[in-house]
């Protein structure tokens, strides 16, 4: 948005930088702008929880790049600390207007073998695609990126086999690749 503003990373000059998890600050040091703060763990809590200890909030303003329908936990947590926030939609975590149904078809009726979820959004998504009802994913491997998409997944009737730790993609795809593999050995077990 900026570079189409006729902008850069200038317009950041004196402004403090934080990044939700690893991924984003990468993709951020990638356009020449470095992360001060990275919390421990990549969910909404622990970046709050950061920047109040880290202070200076109270008076600060805070301009929060977001989807629309995120959760409220930062925003509403910078404002009780103080800071004026100014949230800024980015993109829309939507199910899409025509899913495969060839997809749809193998979740109705129970052929997947795993399913990853890497938001909350993901998991409400899909269960829209799917009708509200993700009872048919039973059987399949449930892995979820952090536990704030786990607890979702819950509250849709689904107990995640696994937890990405760190909270990234890569670290997704490595629980995803466990969880496969020991339902594999599993079943090699059963067969002899």
């Amino acid at each position: 948005a900026l570079q189409e503003g006729g902008a850069d990373a200038r317009a950041f000059a004196g402004a403090r930088i934080c990044a939700l998890g690893i991924a984003t600050a990468a993709a951020l040091a990638d356009r020449g702008l470095i992360a001060d703060l990275v919390p421990t763990e990549a969910v909404g809590e622990s970046l709050l929880q950061a920047l109040v200890a880290a202070g200076g909030l109270a008076g600060a303003r805070v301009l929060l790049p977001r989807a629309e329908g995120a959760r409220d936990v930062i925003p509403d947590g910078l404002r009780a600390a103080g800071a004026g926030v100014d949230e800024v939609t980015l993109y829309l975590a939507a199910p899409p207007a025509h899913a495969p149904t060839e997809v749809l078809a193998a979740a109705h009726e129970g052929r997947v073998d795993a399913v990853t979820f890497t938001s909350s959004s993901t998991v409400r998504n899909l269960a829209t695609l799917l009708g509200g009802d993700l009872s048919a994913l039973h059987g399949a491997k449930v892995v979820c990126i952090g536990p704030v998409t786990a607890q979702t997944a819950r509250e849709y009737g689904l107990e995640p086999d696994a937890v990405a730790e760190p909270h990234t993609v890569e670290a997704l795809l490595t629980a995803l690749r466990e969880c496969l593999h020991s339902a594999r050995t599993d079943a090699a077990k059963e067969v002899r």
